[in-house]
């Protein structure tokens, strides 16, 4: 019997285990899977729920990257798990995965959805589409060149690269920009031109940011706290300030944090209350609703005053990333939709210059 657990009164966050042949008699409890998380924040943790296929075992828990989001780690011992093993993603609370014959299911519930709903889960042994969530990203820097950002497919160190010369289109080399990252980061542009660098900490633990300076030079590493359930969402206020709104590790709520001034070194305190539980994207606008995998709109919030009528913008699809093992059994799935979800086999694929612990399947929106 798996279950979460705290390791000790202030502790870390765990899934625990015991055993019996009775379900009388049981075992004292061990530990399968520790989170660098700790009583201060919203367990990660909850509803675990170990599958075997194939000589694999799978472990589902969450909520992590969201309220609805349930990470899959891979391990060939049942009784052992890290996040070396990680697996993927599934956009779903208190997920449970059924086998039906050879017919293969993802369950899903939790406060938004008011019921019980599922999704058909396919394996496959050869790649699919994909659409990797650790894409690149870039940006203008202080200079006016573009500047790219990637992870390291060994150690997740964050990576750059330079336009030297638009017009001849030179670039520089990758260099190491970072420390191990848990997801690509996330760039601000100040009102001078220079980039803000805000980057998850693997397993979650907190944010970091680093600030370019206006010749182009870079300030060090900084810790910038808040809750850190996904990367943050980055953006420039009408006063020329910087606003960073990052969700907690359960997706129990949103928090902001805003710069002192444009430009300015200086942050004022987060405000951790700034929006209610998140992490159930939009519904396309015109989707028909389904009797499995209808999804909850998310409540929109404006500063004053509000847009006109009719500018808001369309509602991005919900996309997902995949299971995958680490020998390389991949699957894919998700209560949001009633569609078949897919998988492959081979860890040692290649996509042009992506490295294979990049890769990830994209779910068959239809």
């Amino acid at each position: 019997m798996y279950y979460t657990e705290l390791s000790e009164p202030g502790g870390r966050h765990v899934v625990a285990y015991r055993r019996s042949d009775d379900l009388l008699h049981w075992s004292e409890p061990e530990v399968v899977f520790t989170d660098a998380s700790t009583d201060t924040t919203v367990s990660v943790t909850e509803s675990p729920f170990v599958v075997e296929r194939d000589g694999w075992y799978y472990l589902f828990i969450g909520p992590r990257g969201g309220y609805e989001g349930t990470d899959v780690l891979a391990s060939r011992d049942p009784f052992h798990f890290d996040l070396d093993g990680y697996a993927g993603h599934v956009p779903g609370h208190a997920v449970e995965v059924v086998a039906d014959g050879g017919n293969w299911y993802v369950s899903a519930a939790g406060w938004f959805r008011q019921g019980l709903y599922m999704a058909p889960l396919h394996w496959r042994d050869t790649p699919v589409p994909w659409q990797s969530p650790d894409n690149p990203v870039a940006g203008l820097d202080a200079d006016g060149r573009l500047a790219v950002f990637a992870l390291d497919a060994g150690d997740r160190s964050m990576l750059r690269r330079v336009r030297l010369d638009p017009n001849t289109d030179t670039w520089s080399a990758w260099e190491v920009f970072g420390g191990p990252a848990g997801a690509v980061p996330t760039l601000g542009r100040n009102t001078n031109g220079g980039l803000e660098v805000f980057s998850l900490a693997p397993g979650g633990a907190n944010l970091h940011h680093r600030v370019q300076r206006p010749d182009g030079s870079w300030h060090d590493w900084e810790e910038f706290g808040g809750p850190a359930g996904a990367a943050p969402a980055v953006a420039r206020d009408a006063s020329g300030r910087l606003e960073v709104l990052a969700l907690s590790p359960g997706g129990a709520s949103v928090a902001r944090r805003r710069q002192g001034a444009p430009g300015s070194l200086a942050w004022e305190p987060w405000e951790p209350g700034f929006g209610g539980a998140a992490g159930t994207p939009p519904r396309r606008r015109g989707q028909r609703r389904r009797p499995v995998g209808g999804v909850r709109p998310l409540a929109r919030r404006f500063r004053d005053p509000p847009p006109l009528a009719g500018g808001a913008g369309r509602p991005l699809d919900r996309r997902v990333a995949p299971v995958r093992d680490r020998g390389g059994r991949r699957a894919e799935g998700g209560a949001g939709r009633q569609r078949p979800a897919y998988c492959h086999r081979d860890r040692a694929v290649r996509c042009g210059d992506v490295p294979p612990s990049a890769v990830r399947a994209q779910r068959r929106l239809g």
